[in-house]
């Protein structure tokens, strides 16, 4: 007798739910961010530009403007997205309306 005869059923229930993991996982619904930068602004402020000392650095100053896009294109509902900035947005206008928790981390030495 051969193994295949002997141990056939017994290596056939252990293949049928190590396949149905396999496939499960392979074709699950995932959510799949994609982000965009649609358009940016300059404007010319007529403010003068002052250092700390208060000398005239320019009669005016611009100001940058940045447009960002995310959006899920997966077939399951983004979760627990974060979004990093190395400074602090003087202005930061989500669309449509949500909830978000806006947490500052203390700087450390590298």
């Amino acid at each position: 007798m051969s193994i295949l005869e002997t141990y056939g059923k017994v290596i056939f229930s252990l293949l049928v739910p190590i396949i149905a993991w396999a496939l499960n996982s392979l074709f699950k619904a995932k959510a799949k961010l994609q982000v965009a930068l649609p358009h940016q602004f300059t404007f010319l402020v007529q403010q003068p530009l002052v250092n700390a000392e208060g000398k005239l650095l320019s009669p005016t100053q611009t100001a940058k403007t940045d447009s960002f896009i995310i959006r899920n294109a997966g077939r399951e509902t983004a979760t627990k997205l974060e979004l990093v900035f190395d400074w602090k947005p003087m202005c930061l206008n989500p669309w449509p309306v949500r909830h978000y928790d806006e947490h500052i981390q203390s700087r450390t030495a590298a």
